[in-house]
């Protein structure tokens, strides 16, 4: 081996070996960070009801319980938020940093996790169960529905023939992050993306019990789904995302809320923001009772996630959103491998891991 050959076998190591320090240290700070966020959301909770429902005996029980199903006592302060939060503690809890840390790194292969984040893939990888897609931008090329590659102004002429509002989504995007909307009669040169990757779709209508809840924004449902060891699709939770004060995105990391879904398709009474705290009883803009809400159309919400999380057992644990059209027919708008919405909803309605 020539010296040329053994510094460039070396540097290649060391490089190796620094990009794993590197993501060792910045899961341990995430880690970290993680738990200072329990503590916040616990100490404000406890501050909401009026005092503190944990006392040392209870937090004993705590963190026997974490170090003897998670084999540490360090997943407590996680476990004491829901409890603060539930009003007791319940045994099968799963603490937010073991599902977020361990959880998700166990169940789902890492390179299917950031694919959930190729929208411009998704149309080819579930065919007629997602909103179909007008045109893609891959870097420097469109593709037309049809599938063949246009120029810009091409592809302004299709989209202004189509008179409705349109969406461009790019992809890696998230919490509605660079999503704009626009009529096709005023998109421009300027509106198409030169770089990176997006999706350009029609806006959609919305099923009408869906509009009723609030008609500014696209009501989706929050599928959560898992693969047993027996290559089994469970649902593990459902519940509706809604927008607030006119906007246009019901995503709950923009001020709206989420109520839960039984597994009858009825409405629980009460909403909850991002953080679980207790929201509405009453849409704020359209004066729906939630606890007047029952779905129809529930159980083939389900069935479209069961059928769609088969294609990709790869990824045994996913967060879907859902849309209902006219018809009350389920289509997918996205879905989420890397880290799907869900300490609030475990503590108020789990434990959904009782078994892991």
């Amino acid at each position: 081996m020539d010296k040329t050959t053994f510094y460039w076998k070396v540097l290649g190591r060391i490089n190796i070996y620094s990009k794993k320090l590197y993501n060792s240290a910045n899961d341990r700070l995430a880690l970290k960070m993680s738990r200072v966020s329990a503590h916040r959301w616990r100490q404000k909770h406890a501050r909401m009801r009026g005092g503190s429902v944990l006392n040392q005996k209870l937090l004993r029980e705590i963190k026997e319980y974490s170090k003897s199903r998670f084999g540490s006592p360090k997943y407590w302060p996680w476990l004491a938020t829901y409890t603060e939060i539930k009003g007791e503690f319940v045994e099968g809890w799963i603490p937010y940093d073991y599902y977020r840390f361990k959880l998700i790194n166990e169940l789902n292969i890492d390179a299917f996790s950031r694919l959930s984040g190729i929208k411009t893939f998704d149309h080819r990888l579930f065919d007629c169960q997602v909103i179909e897609p007008e045109a893609i931008c891959l870097h420097n090329r469109i593709y037309h529905s049809g599938g063949t590659v246009v120029s810009k102004n091409n592809l302004i002429k299709l989209l202004k023939e189509l008179n409705c509002e349109i969406v461009i989504k790019p992809d890696e995007g998230s919490g509605g992050n660079n999503i704009h909307f626009i009529h096709s009669d005023e998109i421009t040169e300027k509106h198409i993306p030169t770089t990176g990757s997006a999706i350009i779709q029609k806006v959609v209508e919305q099923h009408h019990l869906l509009e009723k809840v609030n008609p500014s924004s696209i009501n989706t449902f929050r599928v959560l789904s898992s693969i047993n060891r027996d290559g089994k699709v469970e649902i593990k939770f459902v519940y509706l995302r809604f927008g607030v004060g006119g906007s246009r995105l019901d995503n709950i990391s923009r001020g709206g809320g989420w109520v839960y879904i039984f597994p009858n398709g009825r409405a629980d009474d009460c909403s909850y923001n991002l953080e679980g705290f207790e929201l509405v009883r009453i849409h704020p803009d359209t004066k729906v009772e939630f606890s007047t809400l029952s779905f129809p159309f529930y159980d083939k919400i389900l069935r479209l996630c069961e059928k769609s999380h088969q294609k990709i057992p790869h990824a045994s644990l996913i967060g879907w959103d859902v849309f209902i059209n006219k018809e009350g027919i389920p289509k997918l708008i996205e879905w989420n491998a890397k880290n799907p919405f869900f300490w609030p909803v475990e503590a108020r309605y789990g434990p959904f891991f009782k078994k892991i």
